[in-house]
This record gives structure tokens, C-alpha cells and sequence, in this order.
């Protein structure tokens, strides 16, 4: 299950990784006292700052709001309000399961934000979070890309998060912007994560809830019928060829195939 900021938050706040103070805002007038907030759209696809899906309220907090939701085409598109954050500098983590070698594989980056893609490369290592050097191996591969006293609070925070990683059952989770503060903390300003859907029985569905809503809610007639039936489909418009296959990275693969021989999956 692809998780909304929201959501995603609250998974950190629970392991204690500070996030900044926020509030939802689904249908009528916004909040009192938040004026001058961060409004976000609460969705479970990525690019919300490229697509205007994220703005700073300098004036009419309703008015953002009714702009966020015309630009999605839902007048009760659920969203967060958030207190701004000051930023010295931001910066970049993820962290994903990687099957191939059973561990979880972190990556940080020197520049955070909307353009990510477009900064150097992260530094990337293979990390084991109940290792008893865990933290050592973290700072070893981060030495060289930051200064010493940075590196060694990114080692332990990269840690910390493969740990709510594991508790949280997640694939993969993803802090960009993270704030580094001027007295030198980290802030998550954003979170993107994935829950293992196997492991959902292990987790209060409260606290997914509003991802459970929105991803329910995107479901095709047919997806929803093979939900029910305990296996996973995606419908796309326009196919002609029924594809099965057992593996997204091969199912991916098929797909391109099908498509650049005039034969879309349906």
C-alpha cells in the first residue's frame, strides 16, 4: 500500500523522527490559526510541487485550498495543513528493501527538493538496521560526502529510519526535503512510503486510513472485483492482449514488448 503524507507521517512521528506540526483539512472552511501554512494535497503519486499540488498560504488559506483541489478536479480532495519549517539546508534520504541481497539498501543525498533528480548522485550502502555496527558501516559510507559532525547524525538518523523501516513492515521509504534546522536537527519534510501489503494484518488500519480511502477509491470496477478475489490486477485503457505475469520487473519488461509491437495490454 502506497501511503499519503499524511499517513506516511504519522508512521515517523510514532518512532519519535520529528515532522513538522500539522492538521488535515478535508470539506469545509480551513482550520482557525492556520494562517500562512503549507497546504498539501493528500494523494498517493509523487510530483506534487512540480503539478502545483503544494503551496505556501501567504494570504487566503480558502483560496489555496480551492486552487490545490481545481487543480486535482475534486472539490473535497482530502488535504494537510502544515507550519513552515526553516531550513539551513535540505537534503535527501531514502531507503528500500532490496530482495536481491535480503537487506535494506540507503541512500542520502547532499541536495534535497524538487529537483533531485537533477543533483549528484546519493551515496548508497547496503545496511543491516540490528547490526551492531549498523551505525558505523553508515558512517563510513557517509564520511567522505559530508562533514564529520553531519555524517555522524546522518549515520544514526539513517538507522533510525531502517528500524521504523522494519517495526512499520515499509519497501520502501523516502524523506525529501529533510530539513537539516539551523541548531542542527533534522525535520521530515515530506515522506513518501510503501507498506508491505502482506504485513497489513499487523497493523491498526486506522492508521492507514486515509490511504486505504484514496487507493480504494482509484480502483477500476474490474480491480476492485480482483481485489476481492485475492489477487492483484491493473486495468489500462485502450489494450487489446490480457497479460499474466508473476513479477513487476518482468511484467514491465512484457509490456513494453507488447506495446512496441502494436499489441498493448490491456
Amino acid at each position: 500500500m502506497r501511503l499519503t503524507e499524511w499517513d506516511g507521517k504519522a508512521a515517523l512521528r510514532r518512532h519519535g523522527i520529528a515532522v513538522p506540526e500539522a492538521v488535515p483539512w478535508r470539506e469545509g472552511a480551513p482550520p482557525a490559526g492556520w494562517d500562512g501554512a503549507v497546504v498539501k494535497a493528500q494523494v498517493l503519486e509523487g510530483g506534487r510541487g512540480k503539478r502545483g499540488l503544494v503551496r505556501h498560504a501567504a494570504g487566503d488559506l480558502a483560496a489555496t485550498g480551492a486552487a490545490i483541489r481545481a487543480a486535482l478536479g475534486d472539490s473535497a480532495a482530502p488535504l494537510m495543513l502544515e507550519r513552515p519549517v526553516a531550513a539551513a539546508r535540505e537534503l535527501f534520504v531514502a531507503l528500500r528493501v532490496d530482495g536481491t541481497v535480503q537487506a535494506i539498501e540507503a541512500m542520502v543525498g547532499a541536495e534535497g527538493g524538487v529537483e533531485v533528480e537533477e543533483a549528484a548522485p546519493p551515496v548508497r550502502w547496503h545496511l543491516m538496521p540490528e547490526h551492531p555496527d549498523a551505525a558505523g558501516e553508515a558512517l563510513r559510507a557517509l564520511r567522505d560526502a559530508f562533514d564529520p559532525p553531519l555524517a555522524a547524525r546522518l549515520a544514526r538518523l539513517v538507522v533510525r529510519l531502517a528500524r521504523v523501516m522494519a517495526a512499520e513492515d515499509l519497501e520502501t521509504l523516502e524523506i525529501n526535503p529533510l530539513a537539516l534546522t539551523a541548531d542542527g536537527g533534522f525535520v521530515a519534510l515530506d515522506c513518501k512510503a510503501v507498506r508491505d501489503d502482506a504485513a497489513a494484518f499487523r497493523h491498526d488500519p486506522q492508521h492507514t486510513a486515509l490511504s486505504a480511502e484514496l487507493e480504494a477509491a482509484a480502483l477500476t470496477p474490474l480491480e476492485r472485483r480482483a481485489r476481492r478475489e485475492g489477487f492483484a490486477l491493473v486495468e489500462l485503457p485502450g489494450g487489446r492482449v490480457a497479460m499474466v505475469t508473476a513479477g513487476a520487473g518482468l511484467g514491465m519488461t512484457v509490456l513494453d514488448l507488447l506495446g512496441d509491437a502494436g499489441c498493448p495490454a490491456a
